[in-house]
């Protein structure tokens, strides 16, 4: 009984019951009403496949009964047959309007009436199948779009982290990216100096923040009724308010804030790089123009001790000239030690010229400088 279709038999006649009852008992579950009322009542309280239905019953007419049917849409999917002394033309498109599925007129074969139950029931049940497929695709297809709309917040995040060069503008971008997707969040972006804190609501309390403190390293994802702690590498974020009453649409945003805060997480490492060379370049700078003073320096010592040490030699050599007259020195003796304040001078002079090519380094040392510094 239980794999039986239940058909309802509406007619004023039982006689007609009685015929349709003893050919297709055997095949299907029957049950009968008499009147339009009585069919309604019965029809709202089970469950049935198929309606084989009079069409001048005395209360209500058939067409009516059908077109009450196929507005319920707890009872859409019912099949309808009208049953009638009436074959005209004009009957039967009052019946195709009302939304019958067959038409079979009185008096009737009970093998055409099984003949057409079968095919109704068939037409049902492949009807069923194509609105169940069909709900199926719309479905896949809406979850597609919303797919690609999630998504798309996260290409669009990408976009814009590209272009920040600070760990607050990033923070700034991820906030607006959970916004997008409806969440309540508090991100930290841990720097070299003091970590960032952002929030949807403000940057979040003292207790909030020292969740991000007790989350292991190796634990990406941390759960906790509706809240969710996600943590990778430098940044770490706390969602208040993930959607668990939809879990199709927990798992995306589940998906999603993890590949946030991986790309969130590169982005981090691009900037805190990007402000590490930039550091060190601007102390590079300022150790060479440092170093390009002191050469400076040096290059003015240098000439000062060439052109002192020439003046001091070339006095030396006229003091030692004049003093001969009262040295009493004979002449071999003044050639000698004339040939030895020369020869000295001819030394220094080629400690000079020695001089001269460290200078030259220098001052092209400096050039160097002062060409990466106007850079």
């Amino acid at each position: 009984m239980d794999n039986k279709h239940r058909i309802l038999i509406v007619d004023d006649d039982e006689i007609v019951f009685d015929l349709i009852e003893c050919a297709l008992a055997d095949e299907f579950e029957l049950v009968y009403s008499s009147s339009g009322s009585e069919a309604i009542s019965a029809l709202e309280c089970k469950n049935f496949q198929l309606v084989i239905l009079d069409v001048g019953l005395p209360d209500v007419t058939g067409y009516e009964i059908c077109r009450h049917i196929r507005a319920d849409d707890c009872m859409a999917d019912i099949g309808v047959i009208f049953l009638s002394g009436y074959d005209s033309l004009e009957y039967r498109i009052k019946g195709y309007e009302a939304g019958a599925d067959d038409y079979i007129e009185k008096p009737f074969d009970t093998t055409e009436v099984r003949a057409k139950i079968c095919v109704a029931i068939k037409n049902i049940e492949e009807r069923k199948k194509a609105k169940q497929k069909a709900a199926g695709a719309f479905e896949a297809a809406m979850t597609a779009i919303t797919s690609a709309g999630e998504l798309g917040v996260i290409l669009h995040f990408l976009k814009k982290s590209f272009s920040c060069d600070e760990a607050e503008s990033l923070a700034g971008e991820i906030i607006t990216a959970c916004t997008d997707y409806g969440l309540n969040v508090i991100v930290r972006l841990k720097t070299s100096d003091l970590p960032v804190f952002s929030g949807t609501d403000g940057d979040g309390t003292e207790l909030e923040k020292s969740l991000f403190d007790h989350v292991a390293d190796d634990l990406h994802i941390y759960s906790f009724n509706n809240r969710c702690i996600f943590n990778f590498g430098d940044v770490a974020l706390l969602v208040k308010n993930m959607p668990t009453e939809n879990d199709e649409k927990c798992g995306r945003i589940r998906d999603n804030c993890a590949l946030l805060c991986e790309a969130s997480n590169a982005s981090l490492k691009g900037i805190l790089s990007t402000q590490k060379i930039v550091f060190q370049q601007e102390k590079l700078r300022k150790m060479m123009k440092y170093s390009s003073g002191i050469l400076e320096i040096i290059d003015r010592k240098s000439i000062d001790q060439r052109d002192g040490s020439i003046n001091i030699m070339s006095k030396l050599v006229d003091e030692v000239e004049s003093s001969f007259m009262n040295l009493g020195l004979t002449d071999n003796q003044e050639r000698e030690f004339l040939s030895m304040v020369s020869k000295a001078e001819t030394s220094l002079l080629s400690l000079l010229e020695l001089g001269n090519v460290v200078e030259g380094h220098v001052l092209k040392l400096m050039h160097e400088f002062r060409g990466m510094l106007e850079q």
